[in-house]
């Protein structure tokens, strides 16, 4: 999705691989699941090369993906990520944006 296809979950499980360090272990640390994924809340926990990092979000693929972004962080790694939510919703701007844009060079 975007620019970068790559996750943070698995730029960290390659980091470990390449470095040599055992991979990344996950754990669900709570979840609340409501009636919608609007509701719905988890927590994870990540620990890699003795870094430990949390996450939470609204799937346990949003918290684990926040989890491992928040490691490389704290390791000086950047791994651009936008969430599937926000993605669609930056889509879904610039449609809105070119229709107005076409409806107002009807006027001018």
């Amino acid at each position: 999705m975007g620019e970068n296809d790559t996750t943070p979950v698995a730029a960290l499980q390659e980091l470990a691989v390449k470095g040599g360090f055992r991979k990344p272990y996950y754990e669900l640390m709570s979840q609340s699941i409501g009636s919608d994924t609007d509701t719905s809340r988890f927590q994870c926990l990540v620990t890699a090369a003795g870094i430990k990092a949390s996450g939470s979000g609204w799937s346990k693929q949003t918290s684990k993906n926040q989890a491992a972004q928040r490691v490389l962080m704290k390791m000086g790694i950047e791994v651009p990520y936008e969430t599937p939510a926000t993605f669609f919703f930056k889509m879904a701007s610039r449609a809105s944006e070119e229709a107005l844009k076409r409806e107002k060079s009807k006027y001018l």
